[in-house]
């Protein structure tokens, strides 16, 4: 419940002290009054179309006087707007520069109007932040800029830029005017009295609080500051879960089957929890995006597709890569390989101003067990976070899908690869923030801002206690400061957050592990926490007491506890004003410690001059310049000195180095044998070192662009001889693409430069276009199951390959008008696919021409069984599946086709005469046609009983009629008496000899095919 009460009591707490940015209200003289929070930032906003240079001279910025008109902005609707200085407001620890605006109109014109802040640095201005106000519907107004008087504490004047735009997408300024005020706030001579005492609880035991004793001390008093900006109150939650208590309740990676595969457009229930009730409840959402590693689920279209889209590619593309790399992996209990994002408005208790939470992790969600959504999720605010509109701005969410992904990649790492507990939260948050940091690239400085006006941490907050049930965002702050320290004073860069989650300890034991590791073997993790707190009130640009001059951090301001005892947590610290004499009381807690710092200095009035310093590039191994004779001349990276020597009596002096990178910016300054030192110079390093030949990917025939890579910002330029084809310039990863105003032949050399920006050309990378053109598919003709030779046409020298399946029957070569006769071992099989290719010089292979082999070959002649005058069914054997065909003569009598075993019997109308003669021939599916098969038709029908005259006792022959041509027979008994031929008419006279009266005789005739007709009975008559 602690973390429920800590989020509520936020929002009670800052409804009463937060005022919106933007926010106007009323003044007495009835003008309106728009705030707005300075914004520190990496570089200008805008420029004007027309400032060509925008000046860095603090001499070109006119002084203006309180209540003196700055000048008039005339506007891109040609609108003027009068600007004029008011005054600037004491606010303890910060200041309200006040501006009087009035403009002609009040919506016909460009509503915004920006102010740029700059600070004098050696002679130089250097860009701070700006803020940002909408005049839409308003014709005069005061414009309030807020920010800290440490940001300008030691400036003599504050430097300003004012421009008006017509809208927030504008890239320039419409009109633009400068000038600068005094700093009211600015001393010249050290305040008195820098002498503290850092009082820190050293133990690692936070639940032991333990008293300072009782102090005698000088009485400043620290005011809060109720004015920074909205996101400085963000909070993200860590749902408490307890990992003991579920360990048998892990999910282990499932089997993804395809029913589980999300797609755009998909609705899904997930349980979400509701802060100002403690209950947890379910919603529908959305699938709005779904990538590589992510889905961005969104409930009741409270962000549209378009900017899930968005939300969800950066994730993809930044986000998941430099959490994965620089921290650890997440885990994937549901199989998928992606993590839901879920955007909705988290019920907080957010009424308008205050805190907020803008995402939270749950542990639970990784278990089994009831409310959990069993998957890698984490949860998204969209009121707030993304504005308090109807259109939202997806982007402010990024520094919290960086913050909260770190949480789940911890979690993983110390819970399921481990086998451990959670990490201590304040450890787990410092990680947390130190993920925005690396993704932002620059500090934190709503957090930052905050520790500067957070009371509790004046009155000891504790680093290691997270405070649920009070001062959360204090513990943030420290967190995050503790964190960036660690980095510092390691000096291992951003890896050294991977050591630290890695570590099989989850608790501070980590971190003194790598401070042992890097920074001092003897260093205990209690004076490591007073170190930091030394380095929080005194930001020394070297050394354990500071954080070596990063930007952002010079802004800390000291945390003077007024007291005079306090009762510490382990990790709780206060600092106190001091004024040499005192002693460290009896009474304080065994693990109190008492540091003294006296950071008062003597300075004489007159410093060197500032030195001269010749330009400097990145081929030069020393720095020349002028400086007052006698003194000593430091070359400065950064915080670390790179090297001295000393001025001559001329004032030369000459200091070796080792070679600087181009754009580096190096701090020159002298210090006299008092220990005075100089103002600084700074020496931008000039890029006098070409870039190497760029890097080139092969470039084809057919490509329309050369890409490679080269150094991140040249300009490709791309030539064949002296003609430039096409110039482009190269991404912040190095790579490019650059276009061609045509695809290049063949053969074409290519010479690819890449030119930095300033001006260095690198030497020529010279690229040969290759031939990836493929020949065109090969010209093929007709191929039967006769032909040995393959003939047909392609591209003239191309080497042609015939293929059957993935076997190479032959190849040869095209002649040069691109003909080709290839010859085969053997004639291929009718229905054979080849496939014939045609490969060019370049080894390019044309897309295959398929040629299926045509049937030529004739079936073989039928077979087929003898067919007589009684027959009406032909049959026989031939080529399977083929046509029959029988003719008589040019007569088609009949047609069938043959079984799959070559048989057939095929019916004829009639059947045929004795003599005839058919031709039956077999016709395959190609057409074919076999040599015909002649039969003739033989005779199986026998003669009719011949026809027989009288005959007697004296006839001495037999006559009558029978079958023409056939020989008749007569028989006497079983005995053939005589026999003889039947004329053309049929007529016969059979020779016998006289037979007796009553003899019987059988007469029959036998013909041609041998067939022996019925016999007719002639009894022998007396007369």
């Amino acid at each position: 419940m602690g973390w429920l009460k800590k989020s509520l009591c936020l929002v009670l707490i800052f409804l009463l002290l937060v005022p919106a940015s933007g926010f106007a209200q009323e003044r007495s003289d009835s003008r309106k009054e728009i705030i707005s929070t300075f914004q520190q930032s990496s570089g200008p906003k805008k420029q004007h179309k027309e400032e060509k240079t925008q000046s860095t001279n603090p001499a070109d910025y006119p002084l203006i006087q309180e209540g003196e008109i700055v000048g008039w902005l005339l506007d891109s609707k040609n609108v003027y707007h009068e600007i004029t200085f008011e005054r600037i407001y004491d606010m303890n620890d910060s200041m309200d520069i006040e501006i009087l605006y009035n403009s002609d109109k009040n919506i016909e014109k460009d509503s915004y109007i920006g102010i740029e802040f700059y600070k004098d640095i050696g002679g130089t201005l250097k860009f701070l932040g700006y803020v940002e106000y909408d005049t839409y519907g308003v014709y005069e107004a005061y414009l309030i800029a807020q920010l800290l008087k440490s940001i300008y504490s030691d400036q003599p004047y504050i430097y300003l830029r004012i421009g008006v735009f017509p809208d927030k997408e504008s890239e320039y300024y419409s009109d633009v005017t400068t000038f600068k005020v005094r700093n009211p706030f600015y001393s010249e001579t050290a305040p008195e009295g820098n002498k503290y005492v850092l009082i820190s609880n050293e133990s690692v035991d936070v639940n032991n609080t333990q008293d300072t004793g009782a102090f005698k001390i000088n009485n400043d008093q620290y005011t809060i500051n109720k004015k920074i900006g909205l996101n400085a109150y963000k909070l993200d939650v860590i749902r408490p879960f307890d990992t003991e208590k579920h360990e048998d309740k892990k999910l282990q990676q499932k089997s993804l089957s395809k029913k589980f595969l999300n797609k755009v457009g998909d609705t899904k229930t997930f349980w979400v929890h509701d802060f100002t009730t403690n209950e947890d409840k379910q919603i529908s959402t959305k699938l709005l995006y779904s990538g590589t590693k992510t889905n961005v689920w969104v409930y009741d279209n409270q962000i549209t597709e378009a900017d899930a889209q968005k939300l969800g590619q950066e994730f993809d593309q930044k986000i998941y890569p430099l959490i994965t790399q620089n921290f650890a992996s997440e885990s994937d209990v549901d199989g998928n390989g992606k993590i839901h994002i879920l955007c909705y408005d988290i019920q907080d208790g957010f009424a308008g101003l205050g805190g907020y939470i803008a995402g939270y992790f749950y542990g639970g969600d990784l278990h089994d067990i009831p409310y959990s959504n069993k998957s890698e999720i984490f949860y998204i605010d969209t009121y707030p976070l993304m504005g308090t509109g109807t259109e939202k701005d997806v982007s402010a969410a990024y520094e919290t899908l960086a913050h909260e992904f770190q949480h789940m990649v911890n979690f993983n790492q110390n819970v399921f690869i481990e086998n451990g507990s959670q990490m201590d939260t304040w450890l787990d948050e410092a990680l947390s923030m130190a993920a925005e940091h690396m993704y932002t690239g620059k500090p934190l400085m709503n957090t930052i801002n905050y520790y500067n006006i957070s009371t509790s941490i004046t009155n000891g907050h504790s680093l290691l206690y997270w405070d649920d049930n009070g001062d959360t965002l204090s513990n943030y702050s420290l967190s995050y400061l503790f964190g960036q320290y660690v980095r510092i004073q390691a000096n291992q860069g951003n890896k050294i957050f991977k050591e630290i989650l890695t570590d099989t300890h989850n608790d501070y034991k980590a971190v003194e592990n790598v401070a042992k590791k890097y920074i001092d073997p003897t260093l205990t993790f209690g004076k490591l926490m007073t170190n930091f707190r030394a380095a929080l009130l005194l930001k020394k640009d070297t050394g354990i007491y500071g954080f070596n001059g990063e930007e952002g951090f010079d802004s800390l301001i000291p945390k003077i506890f007024s007291g005079e005892s306090a009762s510490l947590r382990g990790g709780g610290a206060i600092v106190k004003r001091a004024v040499g004499n005192e002693t460290v009381p009896a009474s304080k807690g065994d693990d109190i410690t008492y540091t003294f710092f006296d950071v008062e200095e003597n300075k004489p009035s007159t410093p060197p001059s500032k030195p001269i310093v010749n330009p400097v590039s990145d081929r030069d191994t020393f720095i020349n310049g002028l400086s007052d004779p006698g003194t000593t001349v430091y070359v400065q990276l950064g915080s670390k000195i790179l090297n001295s020597a000393a001025a001559d009596n001329n004032g030369s002096f000459r200091i070796s180095i080792s070679k600087q990178k181009a754009g580096t910016v190096l701090s020159v300054y002298a210090r006299d044998q008092a220990g005075n030192k100089s103002e600084s110079v700074q020496i931008t390093v000039v890029d006098k070192t070409p870039p190497t030949a760029p890097a080139v990917n092969e470039v084809k025939d057919s490509d329309k662009a050369v890409t490679g890579t080269s150094e991140a910002g040249a300009t490709i330029t791309v030539k064949s001889g002296t003609i430039e084809l096409g110039k482009g310039t190269s991404r912040s990863d190095g790579k490019f693409s650059v276009p061609l105003r045509a695809p290049q032949k063949a053969g074409t050399i290519l010479s690819v430069t890449a030119t930095d920006k300033a001006g260095n050309v690198s030497p020529a990378r010279k690229v040969t276009v290759l031939d990836k053109t493929p020949p065109s598919i090969p010209s093929v003709n007709l191929v039967s199951d006769k032909d040995k030779t393959v003939r047909g046409t392609a591209e003239a020298g191309s080497k042609i390959t015939i293929k059957a399946g993935s076997k190479v029957l032959s190849t040869g070569t095209t002649d040069k008008n691109g003909k080709f006769t290839i010859s085969l071992k053997t004639a291929q099989k009718a229905g054979t696919v080849l496939y014939v290719t045609a490969t060019d010089k370049a080894g390019n292979v044309s897309p295959a021409r398929k040629v299926t082999v045509i049937d030529k070959t004739p079936p073989r002649t039928p077979s087929v069984n003898s067919v007589s005058n009684k027959d009406k069914t032909v049959r026989g054997t031939a080529e399977a599946g083929s046509k029959i065909t029988i003719k008589a003569g040019s007569k088609v009598l009949s047609t069938g086709t043959t079984d799959k075993n070559g048989k057939f019997a095929i019916s004829l109308k009639t059947a045929q005469k004795a003599g005839t003669i058919l031709y039956v021939t077999a016709t395959d599916k190609a057409g074919n046609v076999s040599p015909a098969r002649k039969v003739t038709v033989l005779d199986k029908i026998p003669p009719g009983a011949p026809k027989v005259n009288k005959v007697t006792r004296k006839s001495s022959s037999v006559t009558g009629k029978a079958e023409a041509y056939s020989t008749v027979y007569v028989k006497a008994g079983k005995k053939v008496i005589g026999s003889g031929k039947a004329n053309k008419n049929g007529n016969f006279s059979v020779s016998i000899k006289k037979q007796k009266a009553g003899t019987v005789l059988l007469v029959y005739a036998k013909d041609k095919a041998g067939n022996v007709g019925k016999s007719t009975k002639v009894t022998v008559k007396y007369k």
